[in-house]
């Protein structure tokens, strides 16, 4: 589905709504969170994307906006789906932008509100969570680099570009992306699970961390693998990548076998970590995550060993 994605060459943004083509897909943001449409068919997922040729659109949405200020709202486009223009809209803070149940036609049984951004994370895999994580990442890329690092002056986008621009000296900010890499580490039939102090209770996962300057993608598995967990690894293989959008990391998976040491966690970020059996594992995160890929890798080789 990602291939059916581009981002736009350059930003284009728009200060009237009716420069929108009727056929686009617009996301809205709000102090980091994401705001989406209660569904009318009665499914508790909410909608995170709105087309602009909807009735919620056209004939509630729009007319809130258009009794803000300008200077309380931005819409970018940031890229095409299927040949469709895919946009961005953020409200300033004082805003506090919604649209509850029942403030438009008397019939109306949808509302507007904001979520947290990882509330993603519920979703299946497809457009909902795909599109709704890119736009979060180029929002919060915006949102975050309002003024030049070097001089202090207010950017603005681009002419040229996907970029934001310092008019003043010059300088060029592109969309930030974070390099992490994610290590499923196994010891005969058994693979090191790890519980992060951010975690839920009980949840459990692969370790990873993000990659220094200056480091090769193995040496930045080796390292975090020491310095949270205490052990050495040998034969660490790629495994595959995902991008993440909390807020901008680009996960890069690996596979690696224990060398030597016992574990001995950092109580840092890692709270705790053990050897687990494939029919004693913990709760796991979400299926839509390389972390989950990694350990479902794990259980189906496991599986297709023979059996003793």
């Amino acid at each position: 589905m990602v291939n059916d994605f581009n981002l736009c060459s350059k930003m284009l943004s728009f200060e009237h709504l009716t420069a929108l083509e009727p056929t686009g897909t617009i996301f809205l943001f709000q102090n980091n969170n994401i705001l989406a449409l209660k569904q009318n068919n009665g499914s508790r997922i909410p909608l995170f994307f709105i087309k602009t040729n909807s009735k919620e659109w056209k004939n509630e949405i729009v007319p809130q906006i258009e009794q803000l200020s300008h200077l309380n709202w931005k819409c970018i486009q940031f890229g095409e789906y299927l040949n469709e223009p895919v946009y961005i809209m953020y409200f300033s803070k004082e805003t506090n932008f919604k649209i509850m149940e029942g403030s438009g036609s008397d019939n109306s049984n949808y509302y507007l509100k904001d979520y947290p951004i990882r509330y993603l994370i519920r979703l299946e895999p497809g457009f909902n969570l795909l599109i709704a994580g890119i736009a979060f990442h180029i929002y919060t890329w915006i949102t975050t680099h309002k003024y030049c690092g070097v001089c202090g002056i207010k950017t603005i986008a681009s002419p040229s570009e996907f970029a934001l621009k310092c008019p003043d000296c010059s300088h060029v900010e592109y969309p930030l992306i974070s390099p992490a890499v994610i290590i499923a580490i196994t010891k005969g039939d058994k693979i090191l699970l790890a519980h992060n102090n951010q975690f839920p209770p009980n949840l459990y996962s692969v370790v990873a961390g993000f990659v220094n300057p200056g480091e090769t993608l193995e040496e930045a598995v080796a390292r975090e693998v020491k310095e949270e967990i205490g052990i050495t690894i040998k034969n660490i293989a790629y495994f595959e990548s995902q991008p993440w959008p909390f807020p901008n990391s680009l996960m890069l998976a690996f596979t690696a076998e224990w060398s030597e040491g016992v574990i001995k966690v950092d109580n840092n970020e890692i709270h705790d970590a053990k050897w687990f059996k494939c029919d004693e594992f913990p709760q796991l995160p979400s299926s839509i995550s390389v972390a989950r890929k990694l350990i479902d890798h794990f259980v189906s080789t496991q599986s297709s060993k023979p059996q003793k």
